[in-house]
């Protein structure tokens, strides 16, 4: 590698820009990277280990996992079920005020969780708790251990 750096093995920082076309489903794993992500009407999975994950005008299903990065996902609507999972990170998930949901929650007692749509935890033996919101529609499933959850009305 004595073409890259200095000689200490290290390698150089890299940035990539990927254009595709919004239907199209995307899959990332990362390792402490900074995603940005916008104007996606496909699937999204992201998998990260201290990453920071931001996702614009997402139409599509999500499932975003991090160990003990920050995502904050912006949905244009909720338009198939999704899964957020941190283990010690921060998610912030964005929604239009009247977007129709089913809340499933499985928290751990030292996770933090904070809703503009009125969501409550409440723990049970089972840690599992499921709420309607506004109606109810897709489901948007939420699991921390010891992380930081913020459901936000756009």
């Amino acid at each position: 590698w004595g073409m890259f750096g200095d000689g200490s093995g290290s390698l150089p920082f890299v940035h990539y820009t990927i254009s595709m076309p919004a239907t199209t489903d995307l899959e990332i794993k990362d390792y402490k990277s900074d995603t940005r992500i916008s104007q996606l009407h496909g699937s999204l999975v992201v998998n990260t280990y201290k990453g920071t994950v931001r996702v614009a005008e997402l139409d599509g299903h999500a499932e975003i996992e991090t160990y003990k990065g920050e995502a904050s996902i912006d949905f244009a609507r909720l338009s198939d079920d999704s899964r957020m999972e941190t283990y010690k990170g921060k998610i912030d998930v964005t929604l239009p005020s009247a977007e129709k949901f089913d809340l499933a929650m499985d928290l751990g007692r030292r996770a933090d969780f904070d809703s503009d749509f009125g969501a409550e935890i409440h723990r049970k033996s089972g840690r599992t708790d499921h709420q309607t919101i506004n109606g109810g529609g897709p489901r948007l499933r939420i699991e921390s251990e010891k992380g930081e959850i913020r459901l936000r009305k756009r």
